[in-house]
């Protein structure tokens, strides 16, 4: 999927497909949106259900605010990991797939969402902020507060499944996103891509790309990689390009397999066969990808960071990071 940023752009491909996404920031503000009222610690301060409350207690109120140091200790015993085994549970993370992924019509979308389909996620889009906040919101702000490692995460849930592991990236990478906006948008930056980054490079070692079920269902597949895009290290934009241009490559030999059918997985066959009715979504699409993580990669390899993430992070600015944003450069990450 498309990163986002704080403007909106019409994105003309070859395909004619016309995508309305904001580029860069996915997706960090909204313009002309008041902060207070998407802000889930004002919307949702009591909100937290009894049950989460009891699970999370032993760990949210032992702890306190952690620092990296003592959570790691912290986090070594076995309540807490049982804690968190509890609190990030199948049915939770499958209630992560499900709001996510709810506006997709059948199997053909999930290979190849449409134009409409994938404004939901990168347009203007309140009542996904809200139905993350309400869903989401105190899932995160406990684990912010516990300072959980990834490491902590994945030894509590170990993840059973792809969707398992897809049902993470996207709690950390994108929910997130939508729960934190504006001055709070920090914490996505300092703690969730981090969180998120971690588990999708773990993904990536585990298998989980080659899943016939994510690798051919283009709408889990770059959900997995966009924590690497949004990424400050430019080794990681490394893989990065590598990734979506694997995708882009894949795209182009389904459409010129010449294998037996017999002999293709299900999942295989049947992506083949979608994209061989939307020959130009296809490759515009995937085109598009590897686009952005190409344009992203450019970022970090001049200035080593996203300069405009300087603001809400409290770093200053160079005269030349100041400059480039002042001439309209880019606003990715």
């Amino acid at each position: 999927m498309i990163p986002c940023q704080a403007s909106t752009k019409k994105l003309i491909i070859p395909a004619q497909l016309v995508i309305q996404t904001r580029v860069g920031v996915c997706p960090m503000s909204l313009n002309g949106r008041s902060l207070e009222t998407l802000s889930f610690p004002d919307l949702h301060r009591h909100s937290i259900p009894l049950e989460l409350q009891q699970t999370f207690r032993g760990i949210s109120t032992t702890s306190g605010r952690c620092n990296r140091g003592e959570s790691a200790a912290f986090m070594a015993t076995t309540d807490t990991i049982t804690h968190l085994k509890k609190g990030l549970n199948g049915e939770l993370l499958e209630k992560v797939r499900t709001l996510w992924f709810q506006h997709l019509n059948g199997e053909e979308s999930f290979i190849l969402p449409g134009q409409d389909e994938l404004k939901r996620w990168f347009s203007k889009n309140v009542e996904l902020d809200r139905a993350c906040v309400a869903n989401f919101g105190h899932v995160l702000e406990i684990i912010h507060n516990i300072n959980v490692t990834a490491s902590d995460i994945l030894s509590a849930v170990q993840p059973s499944s792809s969707l398992d592991w897809l049902s993470l990236i996207l709690l950390f990478d994108q929910i997130s996103r939508n729960c934190y906006r504006g001055l709070q948008s920090s914490v996505v930056f300092t703690y969730f891509d981090p969180l998120a980054l971690d588990i999708s490079l773990r993904a990536r070692e585990v298998g989980i790309l080659e899943d016939p079920q994510v690798r051919y269902q283009f709408a889990y597949r770059t959900w997995i990689l966009l924590p690497m895009m949004h990424s400050e290290q430019i080794e990681i934009h490394a893989i990065a390009v590598r990734e979506f241009q694997r995708l882009s490559d894949d795209v182009e030999e389904l459409l010129a397999d010449p294998t037996e059918i017999s002999s293709i997985d299900p999942k295989k066959l049947k992506c083949r066969s979608v994209l061989a009715e939307k020959k130009e979504a296809a490759k515009a699409l995937s085109a598009i990808h590897l686009e952005f993580e190409i344009r992203h990669q450019k970022v970090i390899e001049r200035f080593g960071r996203y300069p405009h993430r300087n603001k809400i992070l409290g770093r200053l600015p160079t005269q030349e990071e100041t400059q480039y944003l002042e001439d309209g450069g880019e606003t990715f990450g």
